[in-house]
């Protein structure tokens, strides 16, 4: 999914990914933090190169410098929630630089999320039976 979200379009036009300045972004990125892609043309094979090497294997999000953001999902409904994250991540990024230097998650509690997360509503087996 693509969009221009106000706020985390913003941001890559400011040049900036978002670093793990709120515990959700765990949900968006194994690291905690939504990359930049390089600005390339829309619409170019160059572009769709930097978005694919931004996301990588363990982004599901990353912004498009100077230009939005690429969502990616099993689902269209999966893409568009992360959209949805990913524009109030960047909105709580925004408003805490204009208020000064935000305080960053260490990679040990965005792991610690992280874990949490993947496992959130999934039910553990019985005693006995197999996964």
């Amino acid at each position: 999914m693509h969009t221009h979200a106000p706020y985390a379009t913003a941001l890559s036009c400011l040049g900036l990914e978002i670093p793990p300045v709120h515990y959700l972004l765990a949900a968006l990125s194994e690291e905690g933090r939504v990359p930049l892609a390089p600005y390339a043309t829309y619409g170019t094979e160059e572009l769709a190169g930097y978005a694919s090497d931004a996301l990588g294997d363990s982004h599901s999000v990353c912004l498009l410098q100077n230009h939005g953001t690429i969502a990616v999902g099993e689902t269209v409904g999966q893409a568009y929630a992360m959209t949805e994250i990913l524009e109030e991540m960047a909105e709580i990024y925004y408003r805490t630089k204009l208020a000064g230097e935000p305080v960053l998650l260490s990679p040990e509690q965005v792991a610690d999320t992280r874990a949490k997360i993947v496992s959130y509503g999934q039910t553990k087996p019985v005693a006995g039976e197999t996964e």
